[in-house]
């Protein structure tokens, strides 16, 4: 019928959210130990604020949104120099199952107990409690999130994911040569080519954490003096397993010595050409040294020293071809070092595969005089 119809008053109730750009409402829990943790103890830091469901933490091959180890992964990306902080809240969840749940997934971050949380909570985290709230440390939604994976990459455009670390006196020295310049030579202007002469031909590369692809050539290529012979030789270079975010390397250099240049080469036609990566050295003396920390353990606290963060992406794409990283020390060493450690971060996370065709390491020790 074209006759109206009408169907009475009809009443609707918008419920409460948070807002970007908002201040987050305040979180307050009960810890494992009984102590209070509170949303407002991370001032001054980024916050990401998940949920803990039990359903999950009951059915271990339950899909949980928000994966402890891709949790790690992101603190290991954008959390380094303390910038920010993971907070976990369990809704009305046992308290043995949360233990259970921290130990076996090796949780470093607090994790809160609420019961009765229908109630307990602000309502606007009620309403939407299967997201994840990123706060800025001022205390202002910056991003909601619907899984770990979708925070690891829309965190890539915050400022949290502009790597720029560097020890002081050290500076990185980057080049590339783009799409059909590129050639086996490695002819950089301002970086040594490949070396087959420096200290990292005497080295002994090993994994310390991820899954290398069965495509590459293994850490093996890394040292060999040899670089590909073209932009998609999958077998003349070294990169970690498709779908990975993270990836940790070891060099071994056989003895303490004064490192002067660390040279870093990749060749690809596409995404995988730049190279996304931390690098540390240790003199493996420290009475707490971890010579190999796994994901999820941050190198700094455990022996190692930070020298330096690598972002050769290009701002605007075009991301094929050769890239070239040196990384130097002013005063020509940039440390002592025994070991150096590699932690090295997919390019980019539209597809899953990001991970960097790396052609070569060379370390470079400084002479006397």
């Amino acid at each position: 019928s074209d006759e109206p119809l009408d169907l009475g008053t009809i009443t609707v109730q918008v419920r409460p959210r948070a807002r970007i750009g908002e201040p987050a409402p305040p979180v307050r829990a009960r810890k494992l130990d009984g102590s209070t943790v509170q949303l407002s103890d991370f001032r001054g830091k980024s916050v990401l604020l998940y949920f803990i469901h039990a359903y999950p933490l009951q059915t271990p091959n339950a899909y949980q949104p928000f994966d402890a180890t891709e949790l790690k992964l992101i603190l290991d990306r954008f959390g380094s120099g303390n910038r920010m902080a993971v907070l976990g809240i369990a809704l009305d969840t046992p308290a043995d199952q949360v233990a259970q749940y921290v130990k076996r997934n090796g949780i470093n971050w607090p994790i809160g107990l609420v019961e009765n949380w229908e109630k307990t909570l602000a309502p606007q985290y009620v309403n939407f409690p299967n997201w994840a709230y990123l706060i800025e440390p001022e205390g202002n939604v910056l991003g909601i999130s619907p899984s770990s994976r979708a925070t690891y990459t829309g965190l890539e455009t915050t400022t949290l994911g502009q790597m720029r670390y560097r020890k002081p006196g050290v500076e990185v020295v980057t080049e590339a040569i783009a799409g059909q310049a590129a050639s086996p030579p490695f002819a950089f202007k301002g970086i040594p080519s490949i070396s087959s002469e420096d200290a990292g031909q005497r080295a002994s590369f090993s994994i310390v954490d991820g899954k290398v692809s069965t495509l590459s050539g293994g850490p093996g290529k890394l040292n060999d003096g040899i670089g590909p012979l073209g932009s998609d030789d999958p077998q003349s270079n070294f990169f970690f397993e498709i779908g990975t975010l993270e990836g940790r390397l070891k060099a071994d250099l056989g003895k303490l010595m004064p490192v002067a240049q660390i040279n870093t080469y990749s060749w690809h036609a596409g995404a995988r050409g730049p190279q996304l990566y931390r690098v540390y050295c240790s003199d493996g003396t420290a009475a707490n040294f971890d010579p190999e920390p796994k994901i999820g353990i941050a190198p700094a606290n455990c022996g190692w020293t930070p020298i330096a963060e690598v972002d050769t992406r290009p701002p605007g794409g075009g991301t094929g071809g050769q890239y070239g990283v040196s990384i130097r020390a002013a005063d020509g060493a940039i440390s002592n070092c025994r070991y150096l450690l590699f932690i090295m971060f997919v390019t980019e996370t539209k597809d899953r595969i990001g991970h960097t065709f790396y052609s070569e390491i060379d370390v470079v020790e400084r002479k006397p005089g």
